[in-house]
């Protein structure tokens, strides 16, 4: 059981895991039975995708890439039939992002490679950006509207469209394992004023190759596939969680989170699984509060830092949790602990629409009682 693993188990088990090696290989090594490692692949990479989420914000980059990775659930989608795809099943792609002076991986997102996809993945980026960049990416048509709806005027932006010679362009992108050579690069300046010679994607395209070089399940010609969407997810945020926070870079010489400024040190493996199991009974105990303040279940969506000032002092700042909630009068509650261990959580209704005035709400409610 995960619940029973020594500490040090589950450190050496996501240790060799970040390093690309498969489930059943691990179980040799380790005598850990391959269902525990797959559910603690699962929960450390959950709390990965929190931590993640909370720590990539106000982000001072300059130069975005922005790319898509292929893999597959279960069967690629040729094999694939339609209520299998639409249970998930079938061909999968990570879009992700890389800054290429601190080569941070601010953000990823899984899904299909298409225009709704595409724009979700932007106004992730975008809203974790402190200040105006510059995007480059391929020629993949619904990254302009995305770009375009997310960015605003805020961005700009440029493809870098690569044209192949004739060997294997018959097949596609999922069956071609050697790309064909390349003969042309033609840049194109999209929007905004673009530094033409600062428009690559060849800093994201070796991050895909150190993603299928750690993550066993991105690797070529293998069977260590993902059978279910939700662990794919799992693996690609523990996976990038660890190239982050934990690995230093060559070039660097220091890990991606230090080079941006989030960090002041690297992260041993042991500090990533510590804070993982934090953050997930952090979050299972705000849920327990929301179950018993409102009587409804709640699903964690995401973290958003708030600061709240009254007459230029700060009264209030940290990170708010916000749930989906199975709630009559509300899709989402907003929930959060203070310094003294107090938990508050409120539920998403006028005037409490967003966190930051469902912090507003809680203070002011606070100072009411106060009085009387």
């Amino acid at each position: 059981m995960i619940n029973n693993l020594e500490n040090s188990k589950k450190v050496l088990a996501v240790s060799v895991l970040c390093e690309g090696n498969s489930i059943r290989a691990i179980e040799r090594v380790t005598g850990i039975h391959r269902d525990t490692i797959m559910r603690l692949c699962v929960r450390v990479g959950e709390a990965c995708k929190k931590i993640m989420d909370e720590k990539m914000r106000n982000l001072d980059c300059l130069n975005l890439e922005v790319d898509e990775i292929w893999g597959f659930i279960g069967k690629k989608n040729k094999n694939a039939t339609p209520a299998e795809r639409n249970t998930g099943s079938g061909d999968v792609w990570t879009f992700i992002c890389i800054d290429s002076d601190a080569n941070l991986i601010p953000s990823q997102i899984v899904g299909k490679r298409d225009s709704y996809h595409a724009k979700a993945f932007m106004e992730d980026v975008a809203g974790r950006m402190n200040n105006r960049v510059q995007i480059s990416s391929d020629a993949l048509a619904a990254y302009v509207d995305a770009v375009e709806c997310s960015f605003g005027a805020n961005a700009d932006y440029g493809t870098i469209l690569k044209t192949y010679s004739v060997t294997n362009l018959n097949k596609d992108a999922a069956s071609r394992y050697s790309p064909s050579e390349v003969v042309k690069i033609e840049k194109r300046a999209v929007s905004g004023n673009l530094d033409l010679k600062r428009n690559t994607t060849s800093h994201v395209e070796k991050q895909n190759h150190t993603l299928r070089m750690h993550g066993r399940r991105l690797t070529r010609l293998t069977n260590a596939f993902s059978k279910k969407l939700e662990n794919f997810e799992a693996a690609v945020a523990l996976n990038s969680a660890y190239y982050n926070f934990c690995k230093t870079h060559g070039a660097l010489r220091m890990t991606p989170a230090q080079a941006a400024g989030i960090e002041a040190s690297a992260w041993t493996v042991a500090e990533l699984v510590e804070r993982c199991a934090n953050k997930k009974e952090y979050i299972e105990r705000l849920q327990m509060v929301i179950s018993q303040m409102h009587g409804c279940y709640s699903t964690w969506m995401r973290s958003d830092p708030v600061t709240e000032e009254f007459r230029g002092q700060t009264v209030w700042e940290g990170d708010v949790e916000v749930f989906g909630v199975t709630h009559s009068m509300a899709k989402e509650c907003f929930a959060w602990s203070d310094a003294f261990g107090n938990f508050t959580a409120v539920l998403g209704i006028p005037p409490a629409t967003d966190p930051q005035n469902a912090v507003r709400v809680s203070i002011v409610a606070e100072a009411k009682k106060g009085k009387k």
